[in-house]
């Protein structure tokens, strides 16, 4: 029998193509002019000055909450309704979720969100201080679970006036977009600080495994960039004056990404396409 598979990726460009050629110029590690062009792609299309292709959604969790130099016992508002990774990725950096309920769509509720910072939050030192625990929140992080987004114009003021960072775990909603006004949409990632994606095999384009940053703020760019790359002041003779990750794409997996992206339009046709079966036959 055949099997019906929960989340199958759709390879309908040149991914065999780019793949020979990576190999073919030996570069296969993180560097390499694919990890360059699909950085440019994401950054296109999703409309952001910044992109940083990573090893995967996780690790662009991880590497958000280290470019605002959280501490530990910091906290950081999150959802309920999450896979995992972004829980682990506050508790990485010793930091302590603060979980929020979620609406009917399985999203955060930003009118409990926001009923929370007025009633039992106090600001001091330029700091939002939870009175309870008298800890510092220094996040938000947003998912947009399963493609369904966020409409994050509730809360940005809030959150800018309170010092808290918005982080968008995007990881599911890549080519999804929120409606501004009647004409103006916006990529998913785009309205926060920073937003996160995942390519792992199960969502709508893959390398493999892998993610990505966007973001509009240089400064952050050149953290996740340079903590990304082992933090190396001195390349040559190897000079880090701060602990650094191995978390970059690498050129073989960014190869895929870039047929993948290239080809997003037949990929998200052919999934509207399953969705429309699925509510007509079930």
């Amino acid at each position: 029998m055949k099997k019906i598979f929960l989340h199958e990726p759709h390879f309908l460009g040149k991914e065999i193509s780019y793949i020979k050629s990576c190999i073919k110029s030996g570069w296969v590690s993180t560097s390499g002019n694919f990890v360059q062009e699909f950085e440019k792609k994401i950054s296109n299309f999703t409309k952001s000055k910044f992109s940083i292709a990573l090893n995967s959604g996780t690790s662009a969790l991880d590497l958000c909450l280290k470019s605002i130099f959280v501490r530990p016992g910091d906290e950081i508002l999150i959802p309920t309704i999450t896979f995992i990774a972004p829980v682990n990725s506050i508790l990485y950096n010793g930091c302590k979720p603060i979980f929020m309920d979620c609406d009917n769509l399985g999203n955060i509720d930003l009118d409990k969100v926001l009923d929370f910072l007025e009633n039992e939050t106090i600001k001091k030192k330029n700091y939002t201080i939870n009175i309870k625990t008298k800890k510092k929140i220094r996040a938000i992080i947003i998912v947009h679970i399963f493609g369904n987004t966020v409409k994050l114009n509730k809360i940005k003021k809030i959150c800018k006036i309170q010092n808290i960072k918005i982080i968008e775990d995007a990881s599911e909603s890549f080519g999804s977009y929120i409606k501004i006004t009647k004409k103006n949409f916006k990529h998913t990632g785009t309205l926060g600080d920073m937003g996160c994606f995942s390519f792992n095999a199960n969502k709508i384009i893959t390398t493999g495994a892998g993610g990505a940053v966007i973001t509009n703020s240089k400064k952050i760019y050149k953290t996740i960039n340079y903590l990304s790359t082992q933090a190396k002041d001195d390349p040559i003779n190897f000079i880090h004056n701060e602990v650094g990750y191995n978390m970059k794409l690498n050129n073989l997996s960014a190869s895929i990404g870039l047929a993948q992206i290239q080809t997003f339009n037949k990929i998200i046709k052919r999934k509207r396409s399953i969705h429309e079966y699925y509510k007509k036959k079930l």
